[in-house]
């Protein structure tokens, strides 16, 4: 997979001084949700995802397969296929071309960056002609004979204000639509140094109308719109005539086939007669409220092919008057939006509804879905403390899950808050601390399945706790900072306090003898040393119009997570708190989707957005090639052996696939599971605590793709 390397990191907005650019580089993603648009080449669908190309295997329409995917670093909205390339158009990312020859391993080889958000790509004679919108929107005209160096030829603007929605071409004119005004423009493509704009159509409608798709047959031109299809002839392109209309349907994308024209509404697939191209004819559709946001679409062997929110769907329209559902692929245990995450061990946790799953990231440059444990209520937020799971459910619940085991969870108990909401949650040694609706609740957590409530604090807040002491950002009519004494959780008291002028104050967490909060806009430095005596040390503003939703502290930084200023446009912003009395900003990568959470473990930062899991390094390291793969399965002796209570076992594996490591005694009694899940290629390590046990030899098995080995281990006490 290629890797790109975010060059938005020294924007600077609203006058936040940037330090010397350091480089966010993308590693790994998996989650891949929000999918725009697809297109069918021999037996394969390539889909624009939000974050870059995902290709499927469609030889059978009824079960689509994952093939592959390449990740680039803007939105994916559009995709053209010519030849060995994907052409996707990036929207904030310009133009990307990929090289699909190999399809288990694309390429991005070359880049366009053009002046504004590029909405849509048409491809024809070496040429690529895209549209965008805000500043110098129009039509550019890109020569892409080489690939790998994509240059600009010529290009118009359109007069209209608003956004370019569509591109189709048809002789020597490209036709251009627009969101707002629901305008068509023309544009005189003859001359590819010096297209020029000769005309145009304005379509009738409210304010809302819109252009969502073109489509040319002969030589009329449909365009879908919010308000139906419009049927436009373009016989004489310096003079364009609307000949036709259906306002039946709220459409978006088009294609056609034959005397067949398929769209996609909002949940739904419509097809549509159009052997008499002035009096288009709904004949089936076929959708379900549960089909969001449906987008883009493809036919080919009497399949369409349709994105939406949840992945791809396959409909049958070999018959247009009666519409089937075929098939779909949509990402393992996918729902739309990451809200939290937590990284252990080689594994991200994810509370997603009413489940629990883990990505296998010991890998992180290929992470992928290893398991899921269902969860008797709909989970919110997540906290690792060992070998638990805390997770926040609805109506004060708080739900505790052994993940000894990687990728084989178990639920092992539950303790139900005082109030009737559970906001945040910090564990710290036996205790767990909970900022409900009421106020901080302290539970002892030592016995999961019997978690008791042993102490209250009735102020409401998040909390973080160091030590014998917790940190409390107070939130109420007026912001305050407290320092609390737990060092009994009986009674926790006040030991310290502080007034924090502005807006609100969120997400404390502990930096040696500093406490970093999460303010709007920015972050605030406290000193805590004296705790009966806190005082504001440092600030630093950031995006006014950015709601910051998360924060994690690693060594001299600071990473908080936004949900960004408009649309698409998340980020990060990455204070130096080396100096907590002069804090400053160091980097802002920019990051499709909105960003919920992130998570800073063994120097990669791991995200939750509205797009994926996204996995990236922070300003520490660079991307550094991992050890060459394995070429054979192997199990390698554990060590220390002889061992006391833990000991490593190690292996390799040659390929990616299902995985199990197992100990057994000499009576073939299994005494503990140690890997239950997929695990990619490459060297692993895992440990194994075998305090419980009585001395003796154990007997290690791993089994994987058909293979085994097994390995004696010798316990001494």
């Amino acid at each position: 997979m290629g890797r790109w390397v975010f060059a938005f990191l020294i924007l600077v907005l609203m006058g936040a001084q940037v330090a010397p650019a350091q480089e966010i580089e993308y590693v790994g993603s998996t989650f891949w949700s929000l999918a725009n648009d697809v297109e069918v080449a021999g037996p394969y669908a390539y889909c624009a995802y939000a974050n870059g190309l995902l290709i499927l295997e469609i030889s059978n329409p009824d079960s689509p397969i994952y093939v592959s995917k390449e990740f680039c670093p803007g939105e994916g909205r559009k995709i053209f296929i010519s030849g060995n390339y994907a052409y996707l158009a990036d929207r904030q990312a310009g133009l990307q071309i990929i090289d699909i020859s190999d399809v288990q391993n694309p390429q991005t080889v070359g880049q366009y960056q053009a002046p504004w958000r590029v909405n849509d790509v048409f491809i024809r004679g070496g040429y690529a002609y895209i549209i965008g919108d805000y500043i110098s929107r129009g039509l550019q005209i890109i020569d892409v004979s080489s690939p790998a160096n994509p240059v600009f030829v010529g290009g118009d603007t359109i007069p209209d204000y608003g956004r370019t929605s569509a591109i189709s071409l048809s002789g020597d004119y490209a036709y251009v639509g627009m969101y707002s005004p629901s305008h068509l423009h023309v544009f005189d493509v003859s001359n590819p140094a010096q297209p020029s704009l000769v005309g145009g159509l304005n379509i009738p409608g409210g304010s809302g109308s819109s252009i969502n798709g073109l489509a040319i047959r002969d030589e009329y031109l449909f365009a879908t719109s919010n308000e139906g299809l419009y049927v436009i002839d373009i016989s004489d392109p310096d003079s364009l005539e609307q000949v036709g209309r259906n306002r039946q349907d709220a459409l978006k994308d088009i294609r056609i086939e034959g005397n067949y024209a398929y769209m996609t509404g909002n949940h739904d697939i419509f097809v549509y007669d159009l052997s008499d191209p002035l009096r288009p004819t709904r004949l089936d559709f076929l959708g379900h409220p549960s089909w969001s946001t449906v987008q883009g679409l493809d036919v080919a062997g009497g399949s369409a092919y349709i994105t939406y929110e949840m992945g791809v769907m396959v409909i049958d329209v070999s018959n247009p008057d009666s519409l089937e559902l075929r098939g779909s692929y949509k990402p393992p245990s996918f729902t739309h939006a990451n809200i939290d995450l937590a990284v252990s061990s080689g594994f991200a946790y994810i509370p997603r509804g009413y489940s629990l799953h883990i990505a296998n990231i010991l890998n992180p440059a290929d992470p992928a879905f290893a398991d899921s444990l269902e969860m008797p209520d709909q989970m919110s937020r997540i906290f690792i403390s060992g070998t638990y799971a805390y997770l926040i459910g609805s109506f004060g619940n708080l739900w505790m899950v052994d993940i000894s085991v990687p990728g084989a969870p178990s639920l092992v108990g539950n303790y139900m808050c005082q109030a009737a909401t559970l906001n945040s949650i910090f564990v710290s040694g036996s205790y767990a601390y909970l900022s409900t609706g009421l106020g901080l609740e302290i539970v002892d957590i030592r016995e999961p399945a019997n978690a008791i409530l042993v102490g209250q604090y009735w102020r409401l807040g998040d909390i973080c706790v160091a030590g014998n002491y917790a940190y409390m950002t107070v939130t109420g009519q007026s912001y305050e900072f407290h320092v609390i004494d737990v060092s009994n959780p009986a009674n926790p008291t006040l030991a310290g306090s502080l007034d924090l002028e502005g807006s609100g104050a969120r997400t404390p967490l502990v930096a040696g003898n500093y406490v970093i909060v999460r303010r709007s806009p920015g972050i605030n430095s406290i000193d805590v040393s004296n705790p009966m005596s806190p005082r504001i040390a440092g600030a630093c503003s950031t995006r006014v119009n950015s709601h910051s939703t998360d924060m994690s502290v690693s060594d001299n930084f600071a990473y908080m997570s936004n949900l960004g200023p408009s649309g698409m446009e998340g980020g990060i912003d990455i204070f130096d708190i080396s100096d907590p009395e002069n804090i400053t900003l160091a980097a802002r990568p920019a990051v499709t989707g909105y960003v919920y959470n992130i998570h800073i473990h063994n120097d990669y930062s791991y995200l939750s957005t509205e797009c994926s899991m996204l996995i990236m390094t922070t300003l520490r390291t660079g991307i550094e090639d991992g050890p060459p793969m394995p070429s054979a399965f192997s199990l390698s002796q554990n060590y220390p052996n002889p061992f006391n209570a833990a000991t490593t076992i190690r292996f390799s594996l040659a390929r990616r696939g299902p995985v199990r490591l197992e100990v057994y005694n000499l009576l073939g009694q299994k005494v503990a599971g140690l890997v239950r899940c997929d695990l990619q290629a490459g060297e692993h390590n895992v440990a194994w605590d075998a305090g419980g046990l009585s001395s003796g030899v154990y007997l290690a098995r791993l089994a994987a793709m058909g293979e085994s080995e097994t390995i004696k281990m010798v316990v001494l006490k």
